[in-house]
C-alpha cells in the first residue's frame, strides 16, 4: 500500500530526532505515529528504532517486548545481538544459550555470539552445585576460541582463569 504524505513526513520527523539523539521525543513520536498508522510499511523500521531508544534509555524488559513485535525474519536478524544483550543483562542466561546453540551450528557466527554464549554459559555453570568440571571444560574450550580475538581477549581472560581453577579443585 502506498504511504501518504503526512506519513512519510512524520517518519521524517522521528528520523531527524533520532539522529538529533532526542530519545524521549523519539519513543512518543513513533508511540503517535503507530497508533495513527497501524498498517504502515515504516512499522517495523521504527519498532527497530524504538527498542534501540529503549535499549538505549535501559529500559530493557520494554525493549525487548518491542523488538519481540518486529514479524520479518531479516529485521529480527538486525536485533538479534541486542535481543541476546538484553537477555544477559536481565540474567536469562539459559535464554541466551538456548539461543545461541542453534545459532553456532553455523559455523559463519560472528565472534560476538560465541562471546555472549561463553559468558553466559560461564554464569550459569558457577551457580550450579556439584560436579561442574563437564561443563567447565566445554567453557574453556569457547574462551580458547575467542582469546584468539584481540577485541575480545581481555573480556575472557580472567573468566578462563577461573575455569581453569575451578576444573582444579
Amino acid at each position: 500500500e502506498k504511504s501518504s504524505k503526512e506519513e512519510v513526513l512524520s517518519v521524517r520527523r522521528i528520523l531527524e530526532f533520532w539522529k538529533d539523539h532526542e530519545v524521549d521525543l523519539v519513543l512518543s513520536q513513533i508511540e503517535n505515529f503507530l497508533e495513527t498508522y497501524q498498517d504502515s510499511d515504516f512499522k517495523e523500521g521504527l519498532l527497530i528504532i524504538k527498542g534501540h531508544a529503549l535499549f538505549e534509555k535501559q529500559e530493557y524488559k520494554e525493549s525487548l517486548n518491542t523488538y519481540q513485535k518486529i514479524s520479518s525474519e531479516e529485521n529480527q536478524e538486525k536485533v538479534q545481538a541486542n535481543i541476546l544483550q538484553i537477555l544477559f543483562l536481565l540474567e536469562r542466561y539459559q535464554d541466551v544459550v538456548n539461543i545461541t546453540t542453534k545459532l553456532l551450528e553455523d559455523e559463519s557466527q560472528d565472534t560476538f555470539i560465541l562471546y555472549i554464549h561463553a559468558q553466559s554459559m560461564f554464569r550459569i555453570v558457577t551457580n550450579l552445585q556439584g560436579n561442574q568440571e563437564k561443563s567447565f571444560m566445554e567453557i574453556i574450550g569457547y574462551f580458547e576460541k575467542l582469546i584468539k580475538f584481540e577485541n575480545y581477549r581481555s573480556k575472557v581472560l580472567l573468566n578462563l582463569a577461573e575455569s581453569y581453577k575451578a576444573v582444579e579443585n
